[in-house]
């Protein structure tokens, strides 16, 4: 149960950190002058008016909940033995992992 639990709490703060790190990703990236990183990842991604591949979705999923369900996960993986350390230290780790992935997704991708 306490696994569990650890693993719901940190799905909760996995998808805020996510939130507002994306947020944060799509303000510097409009501010900025981007792609800064040439990619071939660029034209059509309106899924509401492009014909978009299957993988383009999966990647869109990933995108909105890939860190979240990581977050979840080393929640549930913490849960076996909790101390004060690991705790903090795993979430200031996930934070800059979440953090990174939003900001290199935008730099690879938003035009």
């Amino acid at each position: 149960m306490k696994r569990a639990g650890l693993s719901v709490l940190y799905l909760a703060v996995g998808l805020l950190a996510s939130w507002q790190f994306a947020v944060l990703a799509s303000r510097v990236a409009q501010r900025f002058s981007w792609p800064l990183i040439s990619t071939r990842w660029h034209g059509c991604w309106d899924i509401e008016h492009c014909i978009v591949p299957w993988w383009t979705y999966a990647i869109i999923a990933i995108f909105i909940v890939g860190p979240a369900v990581g977050w979840a996960i080393v929640g549930f993986w913490l849960g076996r033995r909790i101390t004060l350390c690991r705790l903090a230290a795993s979430a200031i780790i996930l934070a800059l992992a979440t953090a990174v992935f939003y900001v290199v997704f935008y730099l690879a991708v938003w035009s």
